[in-house]
């Protein structure tokens, strides 16, 4: 930045200081002279910004819920269409390995077999095996173990 537009800013900074400094010095009754001057009718004017103000705040609000409500309803919706979280730590795990066996590596969209799930923790398991069902890759084995 030259020096010149380094200058202009300061001075800038220091007139935005003077004007607050000039409005928290006012007395109330100096800032309700001053808005009448520049809005005849002062009390309707304060009546309309209070409108706006709380259609505003209703409409925020109104939107926060419905983020929240969506959310709910994705939550739902995962929960309910989730069939992997039923099956124990030790099913899952055998699924997992039947679904390895049963698949060649090319066919299978993750690279599992070499992984053979060995080293991984339980809710990774079940995180795989979710995985793979919304794939389609287990979804009749699932529903199989399902009726069982």
């Amino acid at each position: 930045m030259s020096e010149g537009n380094r200058k202009k800013l300061e001075a800038l900074d220091r007139l935005a200081e003077e004007l607050v400094q000039d409005i928290l010095l006012a007395s109330d009754e100096e800032i309700l002279f001053e808005a009448a001057e520049d809005e005849p009718d002062l009390a309707q004017y304060l009546a309309d910004s209070k409108s706006v103000y709380k259609l505003a705040r209703k409409s925020v609000g109104r939107q926060a819920y419905e983020t929240a409500r969506l959310a709910v309803q994705h939550d739902k919706v995962a929960a309910s269409t989730s069939s992997v979280l039923w099956l124990s730590a030790e099913k899952a795990r055998k699924l997992l390995e039947s679904v390895i066996k049963t698949n060649s590596a090319d066919a299978l969209p993750l690279k599992l077999a070499a992984r053979k799930g060995g080293d991984l923790s339980d809710s990774d398991v079940q995180s795989l095996l979710e995985d793979l069902r919304e794939l389609g890759v287990i979804s009749s084995i699932l529903d199989q173990d399902a009726d069982e």
